[in-house]
């Protein structure tokens, strides 16, 4: 069971209608900094590679009893081509940790990254909650974490000082989401988080704590409407973040120093803080964890295989 405590959480909301570059500069002592941004802007990504596989062709005998004819299994055995391009699957480098939301049913929620060991997460009050078909609806404050500390996901980010925060979610308000609502964190029960990205109504943004700058928000400007949609924050090591929604850049900026300060013994959690205070309401449809900051073009790769 996920403990209740009450979580001293850094707050969105104070910055709901600021973009990244308003605050005063971070201080190299673990004083609360600020993210250095850009007004936000809105940038296609870049397009997806094309990947495909070359199909293997056998040789089996020839029904005549004559010497064995080569087959084109590639021509006898393949679909028709639909003259659509489907385009290279979800990139896997660096994954962490990955949900897909695909149970259906029951309260746990498996992380299929196939990074051991795996971290799968337990809904606390699963009647506040409905399984549909795009995945697990929050109807009201849930938390969907573990109560073990996640060392797979913290260590793993402390390494490389990159991380990529990725959710396929649809918000079930733009009015009611006010408390900075957590689509994504890793926070003690109480305390700042080392990272969280949420929601209040209609922006949408986050946190993210260093050594050099402390606990740093970042605001990717307005744009959460009640359609499924795509949010990621990228930050890599050496400190340049980007925020986009629907693989379109919003915003960017900078965030100095690595990940040391990290508090160790901290909760993952979906739809919520773990103290279960900073609810998200909607459906969850895929929430992932990368070691490492994705390209443009690989958060675009991402969005177009969708949730």
């Amino acid at each position: 069971m996920i403990s209740a405590a009450t979580a001293c959480s850094f707050d969105l909301a104070e910055v709901a209608t600021e973009t990244a570059g308003d605050g005063g500069g971070g201080g190299p002592d673990g004083q609360p900094g600020d993210a250095t941004g850009t007004d936000a802007t809105i940038d296609d990504g870049g397009d997806g590679k094309d990947a495909g596989a070359d199909a293997v062709s056998d040789s089996p005998s020839g029904s005549d009893g004559s010497a064995d004819a080569p087959v084109d299994v590639a021509r006898d055995t393949a679909p028709p081509d639909t003259g659509i391009d489907s385009g290279p699957p979800r990139v896997t480098s660096g994954i962490l940790a990955l949900y897909t939301f695909k149970e259906g049913t029951g309260d746990v929620v498996h992380d299929v990254s196939g990074v051991a060991p795996a971290y799968d997460l337990t809904v606390n009050l699963p009647a506040n909650t409905t399984w549909v078909a795009a995945g697990l609806r929050i109807d009201t404050g849930a938390v969907v974490g573990n109560p073990g500390s996640a060392t797979k996901i913290r260590t793993t980010l402390q390494a490389t000082s990159e991380i990529t925060m990725e959710a396929w979610v649809t918000s079930s308000s733009l009015t009611t989401q006010s408390s900075s609502g957590r689509m994504i964190e890793l926070a003690k029960t109480v305390g700042t988080p080392n990272f969280d990205l949420a929601q209040v109504n209609t922006v949408w943004g986050g946190s993210l704590r260093t050594g050099a700058a402390g606990a740093v928000q970042f605001s990717a400007a307005s744009g959460v409407t009640l359609a499924r949609t795509h949010y990621v924050f990228t930050r890599d090591a050496g400190g340049a973040w980007v925020t986009y929604l629907n693989a379109a850049r919003t915003n960017m900026g900078t965030i100095a120093g690595g990940f040391g300060n990290w508090d160790t013994n901290c909760v993952f959690t979906l739809g919520n803080s773990a103290g279960n205070d900073r609810p998200w309401l909607g459906v969850m449809s895929l929430a992932a964890i990368y070691s490492r900051a994705l390209t443009a073009q690989e958060v675009q790769q991402n969005y177009n295989v969708g949730p």
